[in-house]
């Protein structure tokens, strides 16, 4: 065999690993969505129920708040990633915070990292720097958390 065909077969194997997690996940979110669809045709009226009682200042004010949350995460993680000489850009940081959430609302105790760690390795960082950014997260929401532990206690 040439060399040639041993590239354009690893290609081939690439391309079929690429596929079949695009098919993977577009069977993940048609559960998930099925899910959803299926508790609003089972109750329609509960739905409109809830609209129609929702506070749409409160919901315009939370939805606004997770986006500052989502700028303020990927901020940070610009900031942390230039300390090891790495910066992907502030959109991208903004698509992993994005997954990042996702990622803690599937896995709570360490969905969000390994969301992080997929995002950042397929933006080509080195594993190095996510593991340092993956640490540096954890340890200063450890910090926080105990900084307000210790408040409440006083």
């Amino acid at each position: 065999m040439t060399s040639l065909s041993i590239t354009q077969e690893n290609n081939k194997v690439v391309r079929n690993k690429k596929t079949s997690r695009k098919i993977v996940g577009i069977c993940f979110i048609a559960i998930s969505v099925s899910f959803l669809v299926y508790q609003v045709l089972k109750n329609p009226q509960d739905i409109s129920t809830l609209l129609s009682q929702t506070n749409t200042s409160i919901l315009a004010l939370l939805l606004g708040l997770q986006i500052v949350s989502f700028l303020l995460n990927a901020f940070s993680a610009n900031k942390l990633l230039s300390f090891v000489g790495e910066s992907p850009g502030l959109k991208n940081n903004l698509k992993v915070s994005v997954m990042n959430e996702m990622g803690n609302h599937l896995m709570p105790v360490v969905g969000g990292s390994i969301t992080s760690y997929l995002g950042y390795s397929r933006l080509g960082l080195p594993a190095s720097a996510i593991i340092f950014l993956e640490t540096a997260t954890s340890g200063l929401l450890l910090s926080q958390y105990l900084l307000y532990f210790f408040v409440s206690v006083l």
